[in-house]
């Protein structure tokens, strides 16, 4: 989630003639070199402890008017959440008339532990996804299709190879009809 974060905020702030002011609300103040990637890719960090959605839980009121209060203060054009487990900050933008934005990466048809944690079913998900955001960002097109969104964009994962090279992979080459030993 971090990654993709700082990928996004990448993204946006290289964005030709588009000058965004991005506030940035983080749950925690835990890791500092983190933080500091994030702060240099936003106008504002604001720290708010929030949590994801579970679907035996009430939407706690208390985050949602923080958010509102936040949305007041930067009068931003949209609320953008990087995951699809946050609902607290859509309620907070559709109350304030703000296009809630939501970078969905979960396929809960294929994740069944992260399903135990939301303690839903995998459909429940993309229901709350489709009853709180105004337009889905997926990562895939198999991804835009298990979340039914009416408005979604595919905007793929981006890979940097340079993250890869410290891996140390085998030198051996294969022969064809030969298995690799792990």
């Amino acid at each position: 989630a971090e990654r993709s974060l700082l990928d996004v905020l990448s993204a946006l702030s290289s964005l030709p003639n588009s000058p965004l002011n991005v506030v940035t609300v983080l749950p925690s103040a835990l890791n500092q070199d983190y933080i500091e990637a994030v702060r240099q890719q936003s106008t504002e960090v604001v720290f708010l402890p929030y949590g994801w959605w579970h679907a035996q839980q009430s939407v706690f009121e208390a985050t949602v008017a923080r958010i509102e209060q936040l949305i007041k203060h930067y009068c931003p054009s949209w609320v953008y959440t990087n995951t699809a487990v946050l609902c607290e900050p859509l309620i907070a933008a559709k109350r304030q008339n703000i296009t809630a934005l939501v970078h969905a990466r979960e396929l809960l048809t294929h994740d069944p532990e992260l399903c135990t944690l939301l303690g839903c079913e995998p459909q429940q998900l993309a229901i709350q996804v489709q009853a709180t955001a105004d337009q889905l960002i997926a990562n895939s097109h198999f991804l835009a299709t298990a979340y039914q969104h009416d408005t979604t964009t595919v905007v793929p994962n981006i890979v940097d190879p340079d993250a890869f090279a410290g891996i140390a992979l085998p030198s051996a080459t294969l022969q064809p009809g030969t298995r690799p030993r792990l």
